[in-house]
């Protein structure tokens, strides 16, 4: 066969020397980078594998920046999406696992059946030949064009597959980023648990140390007090003692003083008269020694009597001031008396709860300070005796009251009878505190009243 050009920009070879098709392909077709026309036709299809789709997108200068830089063209304004870089090997790996796209000829027209076989090539006259060349030349354009199109989407999915790669680097090192700051977030929670088990209970044995010294303090200061009181009874009955056995030998002095001064005095007359009777010549100076003596002796006497009405002043005075106190007393009783009788139902002096409280029931506590002893009716020294008389079976408080403008400190206590130590109650803060019968009411500065459950009430008994 001679040579002959089939279209323009088509250029085509001799086949009487080869027999081949390879050699009539087009000259544009040649000039790619595609896989040889023979492969496809066999095939029947595309490119597949992972070495031919790298092959196919080696010639595209975009894909090979994808490839060689992944960080390239795809990142924000800072330039990077992360610090992770995307293996080629996930992509093709990404890639074969995916799904395929289908050429457009394939599913339009159907694959272009390859020649069974090129020996029949000779048989078939030229004008067959040609048209199919022709034809095998428009299937080609076809493939060539869905390959392409195919490459593209292919191109801007695996471009996608790389954001979503480095997006999903960056956060799974956020991710394990977060997993150690919990971790150590829990650990630190884990540490400040212990120190805060441990600091409250370093707090609970210095608060119970603390009320345990106090306790100490106030038994001991309890005792201190007993003592101070039993030495001052002993005291002021020793003086009492020693003031009435005085007072008896004074007395009994003064009159052995006075019996002797007679005595002397009759002796003087007697010596006087017998030194009369002797020498009458010095009568007059025995008369004069005489009554010197006797005024010696009246001096004396003089001075034996003066502390002797002195002693009686003083014991005059004590008798009027033991008389004054239970006139006092009994005024006292008796307004006391008066006001049991008039107030006694309101305020509940009747009941044994209102006699064994350390206030009187109804009493405020304000500004003024004080301390208060159960029975509140009976005086300091007889306040144990009275209590154990009285309210035997009943815990006996005390109640300090520290007064003062703004709010003052209520510490209620308990006194041991037997063993006449102190323990703590209670402890409030309040503007006022009223005390009844059964229960103490205090008032805070915004006027909100809190009551208190009275500690001396036959029912608190422990």
């Amino acid at each position: 066969m001679s040579d002959r050009t089939d279209a323009p920009g088509n250029q085509s070879v001799s086949s009487s020397s080869s027999g081949s098709l390879e050699q009539e392909m087009p000259v544009e077709a040649q000039s790619t980078n595609d896989p040889p026309l023979m492969s496809i036709l066999k095939k029947g299809r595309g490119p597949d594998t992972i070495e031919e789709r790298l092959v196919a997108n080696r010639s595209d200068n975009d894909e090979d920046e994808i490839l060689e830089n992944p960080n390239g063209g795809c990142d924000d304004d800072s330039g990077s999406f992360g610090s992770s870089i995307v293996d080629v090997d996930d992509i093709k790996a990404s890639t074969t696992s995916g799904p395929r796209v289908k050429f457009a000829s394939s599913t339009s027209d159907g694959p272009i059946p390859p020649p069974s076989s090129f020996d029949d090539a000779k048989t078939k006259t030229k004008e067959e030949l040609l048209a199919m060349v022709s034809d095998l030349r428009e299937g080609l354009l076809k493939v060539t064009v869905d390959r392409t199109s195919e490459r593209v989407l292919r191109k801007k999915k695996e471009k996608n597959m790389i954001k979503m790669a480095k997006e999903l680097s960056m956060r799974s090192a956020d991710l394990i980023e977060k997993e150690k700051q919990i971790t150590e977030l829990q650990s630190t929670n884990t540490d400040l648990a212990g120190r805060l088990r441990s600091t409250k209970q370093q707090l609970e044995n210095l608060s119970e140390n603390h009320r345990q010294e106090a306790n100490d303090r106030h038994a001991e200061i309890a005792a201190l007090q007993v003592r101070y009181r039993e030495s001052c009874a002993a005291h002021d009955s020793l003086v009492a003692q020693l003031n009435s056995s005085n007072a008896l030998q004074c007395d009994e002095l003064r009159r052995r003083a006075l019996t002797a001064e007679l005595e002397s005095d009759k002796l003087r007359v007697e010596l006087a008269r017998l030194g009369m009777k002797g020498n009458p010549e010095k009568a007059g100076d025995a008369v004069k020694k005489t009554i010197k003596d006797s005024g010696a002796g009246a001096k004396f006497d003089t001075k034996t009597r003066d502390a002797a009405k002195i002693a009686e002043i003083r014991r005059e005075s004590r008798e009027r001031f033991w008389q004054d106190g239970k006139r006092y007393m009994f005024g006292l009783l008796l307004v006391m008396l008066i006001e049991i009788l008039l107030y006694g139902n309101m305020y509940g002096f009747w009941s044994f709860d209102g006699l064994c409280a350390p206030c009187r029931p109804g009493k405020v506590l304000n500004t003024k300070a004080g301390s208060f002893n159960a029975p509140w009716w009976a005086p300091s020294f007889m306040k144990d005796n009275a209590f154990k008389f009285t309210c035997k079976n009943r815990p006996r408080v005390q109640i300090q009251w520290s007064g003062g403008e703004g709010k003052s400190d209520m510490v209620v206590r308990t006194i041991d009878p037997l063993t006449k130590g102190e323990k703590l109650i209670k402890e409030k803060k309040a503007m006022t505190a009223t005390i009844g019968k059964d229960h103490i009411k205090l008032t805070q500065k915004n006027g909100k009243n809190e009551t208190l459950e009275a500690l001396w009430t036959a029912s608190t008994k422990k």
